[in-house]
C-alpha cells in the first residue's frame, strides 16, 4: 500500500508541474485516461471552494437545494492552460469533476433523508444542487437520468436554444436535426408552448427550403431545444434543468437564449451555472430585451457580465434594416456588482453596458407552427440574438482551433461601432465578414 501511495505521489508530482506530456495531442480514445489522471492527481479537495452565494427555491411539489461547496472555476481555467487541454478534454474534465462533487453531496443528503426515493431526485452537477420532487404518488412524475444524453454526432457543431420549445411540423423544419427536452413534462416531445416564439427562432437558423425572404443560415447542423419557458413564462428551476441538460451533453458549442428573469435586479444565482457552461466550452449568448432604457431592462441575466474578468457575457441588442438601433431595444449600464468579483472585475462592471453587440432584429420572416405553411414577420432582440449565435457558430465551424475567448473578442472588436449614438457608444453592429478576415490575427486574443 505504501508503494502505491509513493508511486502516486511521484507520478502526480510530475503531472502537476507539467513534466509529463500534456493531454492536448492525445487521441480521442486516450482522452478519458488523461482526464482520469487529472481527477486522481488533483482530487476534489483541491478543486473546490465554499459557495459565496446560496440560492434555494420552493415551488408546489418541487424544492431546489444548493450544497455549500462548488468547483473553483478559476483553478479549472489554470489547470486547463497548464496541461494544454483541448476543448473536448476541458469539457470532459469539468463534467466529470462536477458529477463527482454532486454525487458526493447527494449521497450525504440522502443519508439525512432516507425516506426519499431515487425517482424523486434530479441531480444538478452544473450547480452542485438537487431538485427534490414530491413522491410519484403525488406528482405522477418519475425522473430518469438515463435520458439526459441526446443522440448526435459530437464531432459536428451543436447549437442549443433555451426558449419555449420548438415544432418541426412546419414545411421549413421537417428535416431539421433537433432533440428537445421539456423539464415541466419530463419528456422529449418536439412541441412549442410559446405561441411559435421558439419555432421562429429555430427557423432563422435551420429552414430547409427557404421561401421568399426566409433565410437558412445553418440548416444541416445538430440542434438542441430545451423548453425552459413553458407558455413563455420564466421558471428558474426549468431553465436550470435546461442548462444542466445542455451541460451533460458530449458537445454543445453555442447556447442561444432569449429569456428574461421574472423580477429585476442582479440574479447572482446564474453566475456559477454560466461559468460552468463556459468552462465546458459552450458560449452563452443572450437577448438584451425589448425595454429601451427603463428599470426593467435589468431583468436580463446579462447584467451579471463579465463571466470572468477577461471574458464578457454576450448580450445582443437589435438594429433595423438601415442599421439604426431599435427604439425599444434595451440599453444602458448595469448596476450589478458581484460579491465574488475581484477589484478589477468590479471596475469593469461599473462601466458595463447591458448591450455588448447589436445585430439585425427587424422585419424578419420566420416560420410559426400554426400550420405547415404559416409565417410571421418578427421583430425584437429575440431574433437579433439568433444572428449573433449564427455568427459564433460559423466562426467555430470555420476556425476549429481558435479559442472561445478569441471568438467572442473577434465579434466585439470587429463590430461596426456607433460612435455618434450616445447610448451605444463603443457598441457595434455585428460584422461577420470582418470577423472571418481577422480570425487568425494575434491582436484579437
Amino acid at each position: 500500500m505504501k508503494l502505491v501511495y509513493f508511486i502516486k505521489f511521484i507520478f502526480c508530482g510530475l503531472l502537476t508541474i507539467s513534466l509529463l506530456p500534456s493531454c492536448a495531442h492525445q487521441q480521442k480514445k486516450q482522452t478519458e485516461i488523461c482526464i482520469a489522471m487529472l481527477n486522481v492527481c488533483y482530487g476534489l479537495n483541491q478543486l473546490t471552494t465554499p459557495r459565496q452565494f446560496v440560492h434555494t427555491q420552493r415551488y408546489p411539489h418541487v424544492e431546489y437545494i444548493q450544497f455549500l461547496t462548488i468547483l473553483d472555476t478559476i483553478k479549472f481555467r489554470e489547470i486547463a492552460r497548464r496541461h494544454q487541454l483541448n476543448r473536448q478534454q476541458q469539457r470532459r474534465f469539468i463534467q466529470q469533476s462536477a458529477r463527482m462533487l454532486n454525487d458526493q453531496y447527494v449521497s450525504q443528503y440522502k443519508k439525512s433523508r432516507p425516506e426519499l426515493l431515487d425517482s424523486q431526485l434530479h441531480r444538478l452537477p452544473i450547480t452542485n444542487g438537487l431538485i427534490v420532487f414530491e413522491p410519484p404518488t403525488v406528482t405522477g412524475r418519475i425522473y430518469s437520468q438515463q435520458h439526459d444524453i441526446a443522440v448526435y454526432d459530437d464531432s459536428e457543431l451543436v447549437i442549443a436554444l433555451i426558449d419555449s420549445g420548438a415544432s418541426t411540423k412546419h414545411q421549413e423544419l421537417i428535416d431539421t436535426k433537433v432533440t428537445q427536452y421539456n423539464p415541466k413534462a419530463n419528456d422529449f416531445r418536439l412541441v412549442d408552448t410559446g405561441f411559435g416564439h421558439g419555432t421562429g427562432m429555430l427557423s432563422i437558423l435551420a429552414a430547409n427550403h427557404p421561401s421568399d425572404t426566409m433565410v437558412n443560415l445553418l440548416p444541416s447542423e445538430n440542434y438542441l431545444s430545451c423548453n425552459g419557458l413553458p407558455q413563455g413564462r420564466y421558471h428558474f428551476v426549468y431553465i436550470l434543468q435546461c442548462a444542466n441538460w445542455i451541460f451533460n451533453q458530449p458537445r454543445v458549442d453555442i447556447i442561444i437564449s432569449a429569456w428574461l428573469t421574472s423580477t429585476p435586479g442582479c440574479h447572482k444565482e446564474w453566475i456559477y451555472p454560466l461559468q460552468m457552461l463556459w468552462l465546458a466550452q459552450t458560449i452563452p449568448v443572450f437577448a438584451a430585451g425589448n425595454y429601451a432604457q427603463s428599470p426593467i431592462m435589468d431583468y436580463s441575466p446579462v447584467n451579471l457580465s463579465p463571466l470572468f474578468p477577461d471574458i464578457p457575457l454576450l448580450s445582443v441588442g437589435g438594429v433595423d434594416n438601415t442599421g439604426q438601433p431599435l427604439d425599444y431595444s434595451s440599453y444602458g449600464s448595469s448596476k450589478c456588482q458581484r460579491s465574488d468579483a475581484s477589484t478589477v472585475t468590479k471596475r469593469v462592471q461599473k462601466r458595463h453596458s447591458i448591450v455588448t453587440i447589436l445585430a439585425k432584429g427587424s422585419n424578419i420572416k420566420v416560420a410559426v407552427p400554426f400550420s405547415p405553411t404559416s409565417y410571421l414577420i418578427a421583430n425584437g432582440t429575440s431574433y437579433a440574438v439568433v444572428y449573433t449565435g449564427f455568427a459564433l457558430a460559423t466562426l467555430r465551424k470555420n476556425f476549429p482551433l481558435v479559442s472561445n475567448k478569441k471568438l467572442v473578442n473577434l465579434l466585439l472588436k470587429t463590430s461596426d461601432k456607433l460612435q455618434k449614438i450616445t447610448p451605444y457608444r463603443n457598441i457595434g453592429i455585428l460584422n461577420l465578414k470582418k470577423a472571418k478576415l481577422n480570425a487568425n490575427m494575434p491582436n484579437y486574443q
